[in-house]
């Protein structure tokens, strides 16, 4: 049989909280739908790669590899990143696929800070509009969520050390709605309803990152002081102005 190619929906990376049993899961698709592996394995290495996890069956559940993490698998181990997943799995191709991950060993894994009523508290009639096969915005949250917590890594903010996740509500609320509308505004007219409301959250959203700060966890104790606060987007100096030995500037 020809070797098919699988695309992996994975998030940015995966947290494992050290104190907790961690599921983790991942499925492949093709076309536009999951494909179900036949049978597979993970594994988990920590950041001396050494396997915490040594090809571990995995359950098929609706057509993905789900597995659970002990807390005795991990207990013993230091918090940090330089950890990974990865997935071997059986496809209908008949060949082993491996899925892999960047992980990080957390003391918790923040749930997202908003839900549908966030939405619809500013926009009632949302629940009138939902797409097909959809009774709720959760999958927009859920996506915007995500590459939220991929943005701040990207930019050396580990979301798993921010103490008060609820600093991340307005922002979070104002990207699902910039993506709720945009996806509302379709192909027709730039000036409809939607697309000037889809216009009006990004600039919204891009606002509330800009100005964002945190109680962040500098040292991964577990706490934070209240009256140290951390910047989401970290000012970086380049350099200095050609017209003096003093002038610095600053870009975002």
């Amino acid at each position: 049989m020809a070797y098919t190619e699988y695309g992996a929906r994975t998030a940015t990376r995966t947290y494992i909280e050290r104190d907790r049993p961690t599921p983790l899961s991942v499925g492949l698709y093709r076309d536009g739908a999951l494909v179900a592996p036949s049978s597979g394995t993970v594994s988990v290495y920590n950041a001396a790669n050494t396997a915490v996890v040594s090809a571990a069956s995995v359950t098929i559940t609706s057509s993905k590899a789900t597995y659970t993490v002990l807390a005795a698998s991990v207990s013993s181990e230091s918090l940090g990143s330089g950890w990974r997943v990865e997935w071997s799995l059986t496809m209908p191709d008949g060949y082993v696929h491996l899925v892999r991950s960047s992980a990080s060993l957390v003391r918790v894994r923040h749930t997202c800070p908003i839900t549908d009523d966030d939405l619809t508290a500013l926009h009632p009639d949302l629940d009138s509009y939902f797409p097909t096969g959809q009774t709720t915005w959760q999958t927009q949250i859920d996506t915007v969520w995500e590459d939220a917590q991929g943005w701040l890594e990207a930019r050396g903010r580990r979301p798993y050390l921010i103490t008060d996740a609820s600093a991340l509500r307005p922002w979070i609320r104002y990207l699902a709605l910039e993506t709720v509308c945009r996806s509302l505004a379709g192909d027709g007219d730039e000036n409809n309803k939607w697309a000037r409301l889809a216009d009006l959250y990004t600039g919204k959203a891009r606002e509330e990152r800009d100005t964002l700060t945190l109680e962040y966890d500098e040292s991964d104790t577990g706490q934070s002081s209240a009256t140290q606060r951390a910047a989401a987007r970290p000012v970086v100096w380049l350099g200095q102005y050609s017209n003096g030995p003093r002038g610095t500037r600053s870009w975002p």
